[in-house]
């Protein structure tokens, strides 16, 4: 599937006021002024691109007031955020947002966007995108990663069977089957990229799409071997013993569907 004519002719959906909900995964120190820096970058280009009002969940570690203050006030001044939710809890990526009260009704928003809290938005029309989703049947779409971890992110417009989660566009109704791929046992959701295809859950990957990965984090050797060992339990446990490791998985899919 792919060529740049067919993303270029594609007539984009048309976001309307209210529709598109931007999911924030969990954000605090350290680099607060940066990540702050790229959240306000993401949200004007969205708002810019779509020309629509929209709302924010924020998660965050947070838990001392004057932060949570910080990010109130921040967003406060961005008149075009119709709402804002706030989740603030100790504990890290998905043990954090896998826990938002409000994630239930998230759903029911029309499109959501999912992005990490060091990733900004280079070139990513979401009409455009939205329609891509839905003529490919994807569950999300992510655009071209910079600074990913794998290479994930073959050149073109292809369905795949997995992605590196740094930013997906999803119809909001697959947001429930999103948040379902993930464990509070495997906070940093190790491997739960690659098991995407296993669960039936197949992204889009559109390379005209850019977005920057900014810190990026290689852990000391301890603190991997840690994440390792939790992303293989999941594996194991979600695939009734059928995969052990992120490679197995990976040897058994490839990348484009």
């Amino acid at each position: 599937m792919s060529t740049q004519k067919k993303i270029v002719e594609l007539r984009g959906t048309t976001v309307k006021h209210g529709e598109l909900l931007y999911y924030l995964a969990p954000i605090g120190h350290p680099d607060l002024d940066l990540k702050l820096k790229i959240l306000k970058k993401n949200l004007i280009h969205i708002h810019n691109t779509t020309g629509a009002n929209f709302d924010i969940a924020v998660n965050s570690y947070m838990v001392h007031k004057r932060g949570q203050n910080r990010i109130k006030k921040f967003l406060e001044n961005l008149k075009f955020i119709n709402k804002s939710y706030f989740h603030f809890q100790k504990g890290w990526l998905a043990g954090i947002f896998l826990k938002n009260p409000n994630n239930k009704i998230f759903s029911k928003y029309k499109y959501i966007l999912f992005n990490m809290d060091d990733v900004s938005l280079k070139k990513f029309p979401i009409n455009k995108g939205i329609s891509l989703i839905k003529k490919y049947k994807a569950d999300c779409l992510s655009p071209h990663i910079s600074g990913a971890t794998h290479p994930w992110f073959p050149a073109g417009l292809n369905r795949v069977n997995r992605v590196e989660i740094f930013c997906l566009l999803m119809l909001g109704r697959k947001f429930n089957d999103f948040l379902n791929l993930f464990e509070e046992k495997n906070p940093c959701f190790w491997g739960v990229d690659a098991m995407m295809a296993y669960k039936k859950f197949y992204p889009l990957v559109c390379g005209e799409f850019l977005a920057d990965h900014h810190l990026r984090n290689d852990d000391y050797y301890d603190r991997r071997i840690k994440k390792n060992g939790q992303g293989c339990a999941q594996i194991n446990r979600n695939t009734n013993g059928s995969y052990r490791n992120v490679w197995s998985l990976v040897n058994d899919y490839p990348l484009i569907k």
